[in-house]
């Protein structure tokens, strides 16, 4: 949690580091990409911006393997956490995320 103290003392954010790990580029940029996509299907021509900013060179089949990848861990953990609601959504997600097949 980051704190103003200035002031009265209060929450100004919550950083969230449940998945931080060393990885590779594009896997934040692929998972950005499945937010986009997946949350915010309205704003798809958002989507160039995204990438041409983001300062990483990756090919659409390399961003959507990673994709999948992610959605396949996530299943996994929801898996292994015994959440069967979990497991649904993820599979379904997966299934969504495979059938994609260019930008």
């Amino acid at each position: 949690m980051l704190f103003d103290l200035a002031n009265a003392p209060r929450v100004t954010a919550v950083l969230d580091w449940e998945f931080a790990h060393l990885g590779q580029p594009v896997e934040d940029l692929a998972w950005a990409e499945w937010i986009l996509r997946t949350h915010h299907p309205g704003h798809i021509d958002s989507l160039e911006e995204l990438l041409a900013q983001s300062g990483v060179s990756v090919s659409w089949t390399d961003r959507h393997a990673a994709m999948v990848r992610r959605c396949h861990d996530l299943l996994r953990l929801s898996s292994t956490a015994g959440s069967s609601a979990g497991e649904v959504l993820w599979r379904e997600r997966l299934i969504a995320t495979e059938a994609w097949r260019s930008e």
